[in-house]
């Protein structure tokens, strides 16, 4: 285990982790990313340390910050797929546009679960298919990069 002795102490240590994705939403807006690509770079990147070092199994406290870096990764990237969103559409469609993006983002939540059983079985556990999937956001973060690098990727925030 993760050395959880208690319940309140496992709510005590998420909501530890938690706050990371408010500090990636506030960092964000304070940031002001040129291209939503350059933000979800940095977001992938954030998931890839994050998956991969928790895939190893670090102690609780270091388990916590990691986790938090996570999650600082995923409120960047809700932050920025929303404003990419809402943007693409004229103001008269952005509600239309956010219903879009919540829906895609409670299937993305809902298939999340599914597909990380689909890698577990190969990679024989779930520590393993966590670290599958940090690779997977390290490649789709380096891939970014690399686009933005070569002049593709003109995803306007």
């Amino acid at each position: 285990g993760l050395g959880v002795e208690s319940t309140a102490q496992l709510s005590v240590y998420a909501t530890i982790a938690s706050m990371g994705t408010i500090l990636g939403a506030y960092f964000y807006r304070r940031h002001r990313f040129a291209h939503v690509t350059h933000a979800m770079a940095l977001s992938y990147g954030c998931f890839a340390v994050s998956f991969v070092a928790l895939s190893m199994h670090p102690p609780l406290v270091t388990g916590t910050l990691v986790d938090s870096i996570g999650q600082f990764a995923g409120g960047l990237a809700y932050t920025a797929t929303l404003a990419w969103a809402v943007g693409s559409f004229e103001e008269r469609y952005r509600a239309r546009g956010i219903g879009v993006w919540l829906s895609s983002f409670y299937l993305g939540s809902f298939l999340s679960a599914i597909l990380l059983e689909l890698i577990r079985g190969p990679t024989g556990d779930l520590l393993h298919a966590l670290g599958t999937v940090g690779a997977v956001y390290g490649a789709l973060a380096i891939a970014l990069v690399v686009a933005r690098f070569m002049g593709f990727g003109a995803l306007r925030t």
